[in-house]
């Protein structure tokens, strides 16, 4: 049964970005965040989704997309 004060947390996580959104019982968007790895958390040295590492083929690549997005019921 729903009811008007039901809500959902979205995720969407790729190679570049984390971003997270709350929609309310009509999927109206509540509320919304994105963390962009490479500016955002520049201590892990990232260029558009790959470490480089810090030896000579010491690399960590892009990994395979397996989903389109997760959703999570959070009951208000």
């Amino acid at each position: 049964m729903e009811s008007n004060n039901e809500t959902y947390l979205g995720f969407d996580l790729s190679t570049q970005k984390l971003k997270a959104v709350l929609l309310n019982f009509k999927l109206d968007n509540i509320a919304h965040a994105e963390v962009m790895f490479d500016s955002d958390l520049p201590e892990f040295r990232t260029v558009g989704g790959v470490n480089a590492g810090r030896t000579k083929n010491d690399n960590v690549d892009k990994g395979r997309r397996y989903g389109s997005g997760s959703y999570y019921n959070a009951r208000s």
